[in-house]
């Protein structure tokens, strides 16, 4: 009888995932679904983005440096350079 009731309420439990748990189900899928070529293409073109990001950020560090030089240089007030011009 007990064994009965097991089965029972066993049989009308539902399993449930989420969304997030079927999404990440989904990527592992299909990431391990792919085949080499495609992930050392795809891997190929990520460091490729690397690189172009890392030389972005350089140029933009250098840009920055520049601009904070000028900023730290002492300030001549326009009166004096438009006195000096007359």
């Amino acid at each position: 009888m007990k064994d009965n009731l097991m089965s029972n309420e066993s049989g009308s439990q539902k399993a449930s995932l989420g969304c997030g748990s079927l999404i990440l189900i989904a990527l592992i899928v299909m990431f391990f679904s792919q085949n080499d070529d495609d992930i050392e293409r795809d891997l190929r073109l990520l460091r490729d983005d690397v690189a172009e990001l890392r030389r972005v950020v350089d140029a933009q560090t250098t840009l920055l440096r520049s601009l904070e030089r000028k900023l730290e240089q002492p300030q001549i007030p326009e009166e004096a350079t438009d006195n000096a011009q007359q």
